[in-house]
């Protein structure tokens, strides 16, 4: 398992994109810092780190960091996030904290903390909730009608509904 840092958030997005968009609401916040940063404005203000964690030419988890924040992470093998940790320590980054899923940012801490003999600890526990609509086609009229409507109302609520 490799850290692969790009230093433009276009080339980021090229390589790790299709991957964060797969679960959009998990990674929205990486997404639109990355999207933020392909400006000339954003990014002259900060270095970020733009990572990806990668086998054999293939992505296993992507995070990105904007000194003096914490690092944001996606889900990704435990090998990789303690790869990611041991990268963080050996470029000696400053990792004030960690945001991301679950399982993957409590390995990510505790391996940190071990290898650089500091303490951590948790401060917030936060979730993420994503709509997922339902096959149109499974739903009765009535059910059918509700959603085409709201879709439709609030179309920016809507994720496109087809028919199978």
């Amino acid at each position: 398992m490799n850290v692969v840092r790009h230093y433009t958030a276009s080339k980021f997005l090229d390589r790790a994109g299709a991957c964060l968009e797969i679960a959009e609401a998990e990674n929205t916040v990486i997404l639109g810092l990355a999207t933020y940063f392909k400006s000339d404005a954003g990014q002259q203000k900060v270095a970020p780190y733009f990572l990806t964690l990668e086998d054999n030419g293939i992505v296993f988890g992507a995070a990105l960091m904007t000194p003096p924040r914490r690092i944001l992470l996606t889900r990704m093998p435990d090998p990789a996030v303690t790869t990611l940790a041991d990268f963080t320590l050996a470029e000696t980054v400053a990792v004030p904290g960690v945001l991301g899923p679950t399982s993957e940012s409590k390995r990510f801490a505790e391996y940190w903390a071990s290898r650089s003999r500091r303490d951590c600890r948790m401060i917030m526990s936060e979730r993420i909730y994503s709509c997922v609509l339902p096959r149109v086609a499974e739903l009765d009229g009535v059910e059918r009608d509700l959603i085409i409507v709201g879709c439709h109302v609030v179309p920016k609520l809507g994720t496109g509904i087809h028919d199978a």
